[in-house]
């Protein structure tokens, strides 16, 4: 009986190992770089995210360091596009 109980906590260890429950999860800091981020690069980050197994993030955007634009237009903080690309759920 000892035995069975004790592969029975093996199981479920390693299950809360290989998918662990929300609260368990890593969390990241994710840096936005003088508004070079796009609707679809922010849906991708994300979806990468959760497919990775993050659990959440710290968005941080840090504007005004002088980095050059990679993206076609960038978004300000606090812009009505970068409010719109900042709404919770799917941009």
């Amino acid at each position: 009986m000892l035995a069975a109980v004790g592969a029975q906590a093996q199981g479920s260890l390693y299950e809360g190992f290989a998918d662990p429950p929300q609260e368990a999860r890593p969390r990241v800091w994710w840096h936005w770089m003088d508004g070079n981020v796009t609707i679809d690069g922010i849906q991708k980050d994300i979806e990468w995210m959760e497919r990775a197994g993050i659990g959440g993030f710290h968005q941080f955007d840090d504007g005004g360091i002088g980095m050059q634009p990679i993206v076609d237009e960038t978004m300000t903080y606090g812009s009505p596009g970068w409010k719109v690309a900042f709404q919770p759920g799917e941009p």
